[in-house]
C-alpha cells in the first residue's frame, strides 16, 4: 500500500502542476487548470481511454486514504485561510459592505432553494429531505471563493483598489455565513433523531464559534505578549487546529468549520501565522491537490447522458451566475460601492466566481447522501464554469492595475499557493 500511494503521488503531483501552468498559459488561474488534473485522472477520461491503467494506479482500496489524506489538506488550507482574514478591518468597515455582501448571497441563495423542487425528484441523494437538500443547493450557489477571487485580483494588480477590497471583503463574509449554513445543513442531517439532538448541534456550534473570537482570541494575543510562551506557541497553534476540527467533527459538523474558527480567532501575528505559512508551504504542493484529484475520481461526467440532465445543468448555471451577477451589481450601485456600472457589473463578475469552495460543498454534500453523483457532477462543471467566467469577464470591464491605497488590506491567498512569499505580517492582518 505505501509503494502505491507513493506512486500515486508522484502521478497526481506532476498532473496537477502541468495542468496548473496550462491554465496560465491560457490566461486562467492555476486552481482551473488543478480542477481539471482532477477530472483528466477519474473516470470521466483516464477510466474511459485506458481503464485498466486507472484501475492499477488508484484502485478501490487505496481511495479511502486518498480522501483521508486529501480532507488533511483541506483542513490545514482552510486553518490557513481563516488565519488570513483580516477580522479587525471587516469589522470596520461600514453596513454597505454587508448589505452587498447579504444581497449576492440572498438571490442566488433563493434561486437554489427554488431549483430543490425540480431537482428534488431524481437528483437528491439517499438521505436528502426537502429542506436540507434545499439548503445545501443554496449554499453551493451562494458561496464565493474567497482564496480564488484574491488569487484573481492579485494576478491583475487589483487587490488594493476600493473594487478590489470591496470585493474581498464581501467575499470573506458570504464565505463565513455560508460555513454557517453548511454546518446548519449538515447539523438537521446527520441528527434528524429529534428536534433537541438538531437544537443540541447547533447550539454547540454557536458556543464554539463565539467561545473561539470572544475568549480564546483575547487569551492568544495576551499570551503572545509574555516572553516566557514564545517557545510553545507554534506548538499551541498545531493543537488549537487539531481539537478545533475535531470538535466540530465530533458534535455532527464537518472538522472543516472548525479549522477555519480557529483561524480566524488567532491574532495576526508572526508567532501565530508563522505555523499556517509553514504548514501551507507543503500542503500547497502534496496534500491540497489530493483532494482535486479526489474530487475528479468522484466526477462522472458520463452520467450525464440525458439531454434532460444537460437542461438542468444549464438552468443551474443561469440560475447561479445571474443571482450573484445581479445581486453584487444591483447592491453595488444602489449603496454607491460602485462609482459607475461597469464597475458594479465587475463585482458582480468577480462575486461570481467559485472554484475550490464550491467543490467543498459538493463533497460534503455527497459524503453527507444529499446530492446524488449526477448533481455532483453538474455542480462541478459550475465551479469550473464560473471561475473561468470570472477570469475572463473582468479583463471586459476595462479595469486596470491601479496604485496600491492605503488602506488595511487582506492577503490575497491563492488557490494552493504559499500564503505570502514575502513572509510579512501587518499589524491589523495580513
Amino acid at each position: 500500500m505505501t509503494e502505491t500511494l507513493l506512486l500515486q503521488l508522484v502521478v497526481m503531483v506532476a498532473a496537477v502542476q502541468l495542468c496548473g501552468l496550462a491554465g496560465q498559459r491560457l490566461g486562467l488561474q492555476r486552481v482551473i487548470g488543478e480542477i481539471v488534473a482532477g477530472l483528466l485522472l477519474g473516470p470521466s477520461f483516464l477510466g474511459r481511454l485506458a481503464p485498466a491503467l486507472e484501475h492499477w494506479l488508484f484502485p478501490s482500496s487505496s481511495l479511502p486514504m486518498l480522501q483521508t489524506l486529501g480532507d488533511l489538506g483541506l483542513i490545514v488550507y482552510l486553518f490557513a485561510l481563516g488565519a488570513q482574514l483580516d477580522v479587525e478591518l471587516a469589522w470596520r468597515q461600514s453596513g454597505r459592505v454587508l448589505l452587498v455582501s447579504l444581497v449576492s448571497m440572498l438571490l442566488p441563495f433563493g434561486g437554489g432553494a427554488v431549483l430543490a423542487w425540480p431537482f428534488w425528484p431524481t437528483l437528491a441523494g439517499p438521505q436528502a429531505r426537502l429542506p436540507t437538500f434545499a439548503l445545501l443547493l443554496g449554499t453551493a450557489l451562494a458561496i464565493t471563493a474567497f482564496p480564488v477571487l484574491a488569487r484573481l485580483l492579485s494576478e491583475r494588480g487589483l487587490q488594493r483598489t476600493p473594487l478590489g477590497m470591496v470585493a474581498l471583503l464581501c467575499a470573506a463574509v458570504d464565505d463565513v455565513l455560508a460555513w454557517c449554513l453548511l454546518a446548519l445543513t449538515l447539523a438537521l442531517t446527520r441528527v434528524s433523531s429529534s428536534l433537541l439532538t438538531v437544537a443540541l448541534t447547533v447550539g454547540l456550534t454557536l458556543l464554539f464559534t463565539l467561545a473561539a473570537l470572544f475568549l480564546l482570541r483575547p487569551a492568544l494575543a495576551w499570551l503572545e505578549q509574555r516572553r516566557e510562551a514564545s517557545s510553545f506557541l507554534t506548538p499551541l497553534t498545531l493543537l488549537l487546529l487539531l481539537l478545533g476540527a475535531y470538535f466540530t467533527g465530533a458534535i455532527g459538523v464537518h472538522p472543516l468549520f472548525g479549522a477555519f474558527v480557529m483561524g480566524l480567532c488567532l491574532p495576526r501575528k508572526p508567532a501565530f501565522l508563522g505555523a499556517p505559512l509553514a504548514l501551507q508551504e507543503i500542503n500547497s504542493l502534496l496534500l491540497l491537490p489530493l483532494y482535486f484529484v479526489a474530487s475528479g475520481l468522484r466526477t462522472r461526467l458520463d452520467l450525464l447522458t440525458e439531454g434532460r440532465l444537460w437542461l438542468l445543468m444549464g438552468l443551474w448555471l443561469l440560475v447561479a451566475c445571474a443571482g450573484k451577477l445581479l445581486g453584487g451589481s444591483l447592491a453595488a450601485r444602489w449603496t454607491r460601492l460602485a462609482s459607475s456600472w461597469r464597475e458594479a457589473l465587475a463585482l458582480g463578475a468577480l462575486l461570481n466566481a467559485r472554484g475550490l469552495v464550491e467543490l467543498i460543498i459538493l463533497n460534503v454534500g455527497l459524503e453527507a447522501g444529499l446530492l446524488s453523483p449526477q448533481l455532483f457532477t453538474m455542480g462541478v462543471l459550475m465551479a469550473l464554469t464560473t471561475t473561468i467566467m470570472a477570469c475572463w469577464l473582468l479583463p471586459l470591464t476595462g479595469l486596470t492595475r491601479q496604485e496600491e491605497t492605503e488602506a488595511g488590506t487582506l492577503l490575497a491567498v491563492g488557490q494552493g499557493s504559499a500564503l505570502d512569499e514575502r513572509h510579512d505580517f501587518p499589524e491589523h492582518g495580513s
